[in-house]
């Protein structure tokens, strides 16, 4: 009967500890983020739902939670759209400094430098935004384009996988990988 009664303590025991890890994984599930979920839907989305979810994810990383640094984010991006670059740089300046944790406005800042050829000012925003988000794919998707533009096709290749990794049906990213593959195998397009 002892052999009888240590084999049913162990088993509530077991029964017991996988209640607990079950608990513990709700728990941490709970911590997913909304961001977290959407990158999740990102994998084996549609083009078009990858779309929406792209859209969705630059929102939540437009939204810094305070009104005056997303008041001049939108101010810039306007400027931007209005290729008003320079007044676009000097108000993603003012927000970068008053905002340093803002990944969103260095990102911003980045794409405007990048926009008036200065992909040297460019990439030091980029680093600075990957350091905040290391998952903006946009940041990543930016940081090959300038690769290439110096003719560092090899590292662009990287980049762009790295960005598949993240957003696998990012408009036009398997177009762009499939090019420069065939680049560098000498079958330029």
């Amino acid at each position: 009967m002892s052999g009888f009664v240590y084999l049913k303590t162990n088993i509530i025991i077991c029964v017991l500890l996988l209640t607990v890890l079950n608990l513990m994984a709700t728990f941490v599930n709970a911590e997913e983020t909304q961001e977290d979920r959407l990158f999740q839907m990102l994998q084996n989305a549609t083009p078009l739902m990858a779309m929406k979810i792209e859209r969705h994810l630059f929102e939540l990383w437009s939204n810094s939670g305070n009104a005056t640094w997303d008041k001049l984010l939108k101010q810039s991006k306007k400027l931007i759209h209005q290729k008003d670059y320079q007044n676009a740089i000097d108000r993603l300046t003012v927000l970068t400094q008053i905002a340093p944790e803002f990944a969103e406005g260095w990102n911003t800042r980045a794409t405007t430098w990048y926009l008036m050829g200065k992909y040297e000012s460019s990439l030091s925003d980029i680093v600075i935004t990957l350091k905040l988000n290391p998952r903006h794919f946009g940041a990543l998707f930016g940081t090959g384009m300038i690769m290439e533009k110096y003719g560092w096709n090899a590292m662009a290749l990287i980049i762009y996988q790295d960005v598949a990794e993240l957003h696998p049906r990012r408009n036009q990213l398997s177009e762009t990988i499939e090019r420069l593959q065939k680049k560098m195998s000498g079958k330029s397009t």
